[in-house]
């Protein structure tokens, strides 16, 4: 169960793979680390530069944040969203 759910409540766990602009890895982590839906931002190598463990109510809440909040960052070029199961 998600930290902080009550029983009954449902809760969507999410991941998502983010690619920055070059260099900008650390400024993007630093304020999604601030959005209440992320419980976890870190910074990876590789292809993606940063993951996040996303919790939200339900799939609408999360397709919200998706669009709204993460793909309209400035320095967010690319997002890959995988949902726990």
């Amino acid at each position: 169960m998600a930290e902080g759910a009550a029983i009954g409540d449902f809760m969507v766990t999410a991941y998502v793979l983010i690619a920055t602009t070059i260099g900008e890895e650390k400024t993007v982590a630093e304020e999604l680390e601030k959005l209440k839906e992320v419980e976890l931002a870190d910074i990876l190598y590789g292809e993606w530069d940063i993951i996040l463990r996303v919790n939200v109510k339900d799939l609408t809440e999360l397709d919200t944040f998706l669009t709204k909040k993460i793909r309209k960052l400035k320095n967010v070029k690319l997002t890959s969203t995988l949902i726990a199961s």
